[in-house]
């Protein structure tokens, strides 16, 4: 076989590794903070300030990484045992995906597995000694076109990116369990620390965090359409085979019927918004000036460009069931 024309027709041949670039995005990327914190500058507020609440409960964090840990470490061998590993010989256009994601936001390349699973879903785990890995399910890759994955992908390492992992998990097993089954089976240390308002609290932060994460994945993806479209087939699962035509105009109606009724509370112990609060949340952010900031070629002449504060208050409206309507 011809090695010239294998290295030009490469799914990864676009992919720049070249240790000169990766200096200057690192470089651009760390000048992307906010306030030293080591938060990248597109993370919603909610999201920090909600977690400096969590954090401001002495004992929290550390006590959430040591229950935790030995969940994902299971976890994540368990993937690897089970599930097929993506490189640069199996499924290459998927690990080139992980690769232009990994670079945007200027982070490490995850390790990506693909999991025998029907589900439209996907992960991210990192946890201290825990290598960052993504778990993207077969039935995603099945309904999703290649740029729908794009912001998938994007959105897991965004959770990469602002250091979600051990939050995350314990958010899950607080929603499954509840504080009496943490008390009495998990942690009685953890028990304590999670009454019930901070068990409201770390799911305001889990939903929270899934903004960030989206703004993650769109300034990874191609364009707004892909991130929609991606986040309706979460919606309905997508159809193998076929493609259906979404009006978000209706996506958005729907989801202010349900803005102005008590509905909107049962959101209180989930861990992720309603899909249609998260489109109209990722739209906000594609007119915020952040997102030009880290995506310049994408500023079209007379875009609007908001604030990052204005863009999350506008957010609030969707996420933060706090908010008075």
């Amino acid at each position: 076989m011809n090695t010239d024309f294998a290295e030009r027709n490469s799914p990864l041949a676009s992919v720049d590794s070249s240790f000169g670039n990766y200096l200057t995005k690192k470089k651009m990327m760390e000048s992307r903070r906010i306030d030293g914190n080591g938060i990248p500058n597109y993370a919603y507020e909610l999201d920090y300030e909600s977690r400096r609440k969590l954090d401001a409960i002495p004992g929290f964090y550390e006590t959430a990484k040591t229950i935790t840990r030995p969940s994902v470490s299971r976890e994540v061998h368990e993937y690897i045992r089970t599930s097929l590993a993506v490189g640069p010989n199996q499924f290459p256009e998927i690990y080139q995906i992980a690769c232009e994601c990994a670079s945007t936001l200027g982070i490490a390349i995850p390790n990506v597995y693909i999991k025998n699973a029907q589900d439209v879903n996907a992960c991210a785990y990192a946890v201290d000694d825990i290598e960052p890995t993504v778990i993207v399910n077969s039935g995603m890759l099945e309904r999703f076109t290649l740029p729908e994955l794009k912001y998938v992908i994007g959105h897991e390492c965004g959770h990469l990116h602002n250091y979600h992992g051990a939050y995350k998990v314990l958010s899950s097993m607080v929603l499954g369990i509840g504080v009496a089954g943490i008390s009495a089976g998990i942690s009685s240390v953890l028990g304590g620390l999670l009454s019930a308002g901070s068990m409201v609290l770390l799911n305001t932060w889990s939903r929270a965090s899934e903004v960030t994460a989206d703004r993650a994945g769109l300034l990874c993806a191609d364009s707004l359409e892909d991130c929609h479209n991606a986040m309706a087939k979460l919606m309905y699962g997508g159809i193998i085979g076929s493609e259906h035509q979404i009006d978000f105009g209706d996506i958005r109606r729907q989801l202010d019927d349900t803005m102005e009724s008590v509905a909107r509370y049962s959101e209180i112990m989930s861990t992720h918004p309603a899909t249609a609060r998260r489109i109209a949340a990722i739209s906000e952010f594609a007119e915020c000036a952040v997102y030009y900031e880290w995506r310049p070629e994408r500023k079209m002449p007379g875009a609007l460009m908001r604030s990052k504060q204005e863009t999350d208050m506008r957010c609030n409206r969707y996420i933060d069931l706090r908010e008075k309507r």
